[in-house]
């Protein structure tokens, strides 16, 4: 048996499941960033507002 890296020894690919793993993570991570996002507009609302003459 030919140690390639540390994957070979849990049995896994770097290419296995690869894709759907992805999909995943993104789907979990959308509500962080759509509330990152949302403070973003807000803040730059705030900010770049109309100033008083």
């Amino acid at each position: 048996m030919k140690f390639k890296g540390p994957l070979d020894l849990a049995g896994a690919s770097p290419c296995d499941n690869g894709d759907r793993n992805m999909d995943y993570l993104f789907v979990k991570l959308f509500p962080y960033l759509a509330v990152a996002f949302a403070i973003g507009l807000m803040v730059g609302w705030v900010s770049c507002g109309r100033t008083e003459k």
